[in-house]
């Protein structure tokens, strides 16, 4: 009758210890197949930023004051690797807002200009990233190339124009939403830090945008004139999951 009795609690310890051990190897695989999930969703990362900008021509005109405005965007990445030191590339659409003030000659004198204006594009730009590091902080460098797809710009010109023997001329102008050239190609390469905060990161990127396109010369009575390209230094921080 013990001998009995010890059999069957034997046979059910085993039962159940049999039933533990499944249960145990079930979460281990459930948790490895999550794991292995999680790493290959983390391969793709989405996100966004906001940051300042500023324009200025190069070379430097006299009297050039920089343009100032904002930048926001999406960040869509795509890791080569499991880990996040390595390779990576991202497009980051983004619009891109600026606003300027000016003037030409002297405030009440016989020539004086005021000239206010607005620009506004959207831009595409991919980009091939390096991550230096693992960790929490991982320092990165970008380089790459975006095409302005579309862009208006707005101004006005106000102001006094008194010719010498002649009456003064108020001056007036304006044009709104007016839309420039085709599409430019222009060249960036960024560098700045992600940091992971929780379940997120936060990146931050200095990056500068310069135009590719040949500087145009021209020849004026003798005298050579280079017109001024673009440059735009932007600094953004977002958040990315």
């Amino acid at each position: 009758m013990f001998t009995f009795r010890y059999q069957q609690v034997t046979m059910q310890i085993a039962i159940a210890m049999k039933r533990l051990f499944t249960l145990i190897i079930m979460i281990i695989a459930a948790q490895t197949a999550i794991a292995q999930s999680a790493t290959e969703t983390r391969r793709w990362e989405f996100g966004a930023m906001l940051g300042p900008q500023v324009s200025f021509l190069v070379p430097r005109q006299d009297g050039d004051k920089p343009l100032k405005g904002v930048v926001a965007g999406l960040d869509v990445g795509y890791r080569f690797q499991d880990a996040a030191k390595g390779w990576s590339v991202h497009l980051q659409p983004y619009f891109s807002g600026f606003r300027g003030k000016g003037t030409s000659g002297v405030k009440n004198s016989n020539f004086y200009l005021e000239i206010k204006s607005k620009i506004r594009s959207f831009n595409t730009p991919l980009l091939f990233r390096y991550t230096f590091s693992n960790g929490k902080i991982r320092p990165f460098a970008e380089l790459g190339a975006q095409c302005m797809v579309a862009s208006r710009f707005s101004y006005k010109i106000s102001g006094m124009n008194c010719p010498e023997g002649a009456p003064c001329e108020p001056l007036n102008e304006e044009q709104i939403n007016q839309k420039p050239g085709g599409p430019r190609i222009t060249a960036l390469a960024s560098a700045g830090v992600q940091i992971d905060v929780g379940k997120v990161t936060i990146p931050i990127t200095i990056r500068l945008v310069e135009n590719v396109k040949k500087q145009e010369t021209y020849d004026f009575g003798g005298v050579e004139y280079k017109v001024p390209k673009s440059r735009v230094v932007q600094l953004t921080a977002g958040v990315t999951f």
